[in-house]
């Protein structure tokens, strides 16, 4: 009986890993090219760095009487806003931000890698509507901004 040839097992597997190296590669490539892009401003908007750290917000202008009362606001946008700086803010409100917005907000950098992963397994892989958001605090700022 003639002895059939044997295939090259090494062969196959030295395909596969090339194939692997390049779909790496590839990634790599593609996401460096996608920053690259959104930096020089062809996909999506970008601000100058100037811009984030001064944001211009548009407060109302408001008229007081001589008693020192509020006659009236006026504004251009369709927020009507008035300027309170930080230390006028109850710390009781700052706290109840945190507790329903960021619980982890002392815990993370500004991505809450926990919330991040949860939020693609519930919410994409498992579809469920009511799994909550990935997204901190501060991420929610700088998509304001």
């Amino acid at each position: 009986m003639p002895e059939l040839p044997k295939k090259k097992s090494g062969s196959v597997s030295r395909i596969i890993i090339k194939c692997l190296w390049i779909f790496f590669c590839v990634g790599i490539v593609s996401i460096t090219l996608l920053f690259f892009f959104i930096a020089k401003g062809f996909i999506g908007y970008m601000p100058p760095i100037e811009e984030l750290q001064n944001p211009k917000d548009k407060f109302a202008s408001e008229i007081y009487s001589s008693d020192m009362e509020v006659i009236g606001r006026y504004y251009q946008s369709k927020g009507n806003r008035v300027y309170v700086g930080y230390n006028e803010i109850s710390p009781y409100l700052v706290n109840a931000l945190i507790a329903t917005e960021d619980a982890r907000f002392e815990d993370h950098s500004g991505i809450d890698v926990k919330a991040l992963a949860r939020a693609v397994i519930k919410r994409g892989l498992f579809f469920q509507k009511s799994a909550g958001g990935g997204s901190t605090i501060s991420q929610q700022l700088a998509k304001q901004l």
